[in-house]
């Protein structure tokens, strides 16, 4: 997502802009069984680990996240970075 600001002057001209931008979060999450066997014995302690089958991965989207705040942000940067004449 991206928040852009420009400004013009009389002629049409651009005498600054500025911008802000946010991206979405793609995480995939892996699936798969897994079996953990502990168990013990005259040797000892013994873990057995097995792999099951393997699902496709899910996927959690985290949304874009822009606020008020960021809108405000842009402004300012777009009238901080003017030179007064």
């Amino acid at each position: 997502m991206i928040i852009r600001s420009t400004l013009y002057d009389p002629d049409g001209l651009i005498i600054n802009s500025a911008s802000r931008t946010d991206e979405m979060v793609v995480r995939w999450i892996k699936q798969q069984e897994v079996t953990i066997v502990e168990t013990e014995g005259r040797n000892g302690k013994q873990t057995v680990t097995h792999y099951g089958k393997e699902d496709l991965p899910l996927k959690w989207e985290i949304p874009y996240r822009m606020f008020q705040k960021d809108v405000e942000q842009t402004m300012l940067s777009l009238w901080m970075g003017l030179r007064v004449e």
